[in-house]
């Protein structure tokens, strides 16, 4: 059942912010270009949707109820939400409470290539996340956003307490806030090579980065624990600030075989590397630490 109220087609044309819907949805099939009238950004997003829910309220101010989205195959939403500044999509702002947000690297290049109409691939160990879903509270604007809430993959769990800002042109993102883990197995994102396993960690950061731009920002990371070459180290503080490949700051490890401290300037992006720093050692054993059979 489906209402809707406006005085006249006139009114409806001139400010259709106005148009009050009241509906509830079955589960139902749409095409969002359809829809590009209400906001010509839609024209872009091509996959197919299918939604189910209560939705009621006026175009500039819509609450929706017990919905259900899924956005092509990869994407798929379970929850309450209110939306308001429509039709302009840069003017919404999103208050959501979401009991199931799924996607994964497929997904996300898609959504990012329709919205910013640029080709868009992300880095192949994305696929080693496999499926994601995220439980929690998204509020504030849609170039402006505060995500709370856990997030599980294939690699383990986070839990986020952080801002996303996106440009207009949805080419350059900044985040910032509070991530922690208590198992996160990044060894599987990484080249097997590394050998790195497991990690517990809570970090802050400010970066930023997008389409044809490099990580740039400070951070604060503190690992509680990480695996690597089948020995676990205890306690590594690292802080300082990244541009693209250059990293300046200090880094502490306290472990028990292992107790180092450096602080100075790596930098990487050039063919030839620089590397200005004091640091030291001590309490070293390479055999506890399986880097070495020797001794």
């Amino acid at each position: 059942e489906t209402k809707l109220n406006y005085k006249n087609w006139d009114t409806l044309i001139s400010d259709f912010s106005i148009f009050k819907i009241k509906t509830e949805i079955l589960p139902s099939n749409i095409y969002l270009p359809d829809l590009r009238f209400f906001s010509k950004e839609l024209n872009n997003l091509r996959q197919p949707v299918e939604i189910s829910g209560t939705i009621k309220g006026k175009v500039s101010n819509i609450k929706a109820s017990a919905l259900n989205v899924k956005y092509g195959d990869n994407i798929s939403f379970l929850g309450n939400f209110q939306i308001s500044g429509l039709p302009s999509i840069h003017e919404i702002f999103i208050f959501a409470n979401i009991d199931y947000l799924k996607f994964n690297k497929n997904g996300l290049q898609d959504i990012i290539a329709n919205l910013s109409q640029t080709p868009t691939v992300l880095p192949q160990e994305f696929s080693h996340i496999g499926n994601c879903t995220y439980k929690g509270q998204i509020t504030g604007f849609i170039g402006n956003m505060v995500a709370y809430g856990k997030l599980q993959s294939g690699i383990g769990q986070i839990s986020t307490d952080v801002s996303l800002q996106v440009s207009k042109d949805f080419k350059k993102l900044a985040i910032n806030g509070l991530i922690k883990s208590s198992h996160l197995n990044i060894g599987q994102v990484l080249p097997a090579q590394t050998e790195l396993g497991a990690i517990s960690f809570t970090a802050s950061a400010s970066l930023t980065t997008g389409a044809s731009k490099k990580v740039k920002g400070s951070m604060d990371f503190h690992i509680n624990s990480l695996q690597f070459k089948n020995y676990t180290y205890q306690d590594i503080h690292i802080k300082g600030k990244l541009n693209n490949r250059n990293f300046v700051g200090n880094i502490n490890l306290d472990d028990e075989n292992l107790k180092f401290n450096f602080n100075g300037d790596v930098n990487l992006n050039n063919k030839l590397s620089a590397f200005r720093f004091d640091a030291s050692v001590t309490d070293f054993r390479p055999y506890e630490l399986h880097l070495t059979d020797k001794y």
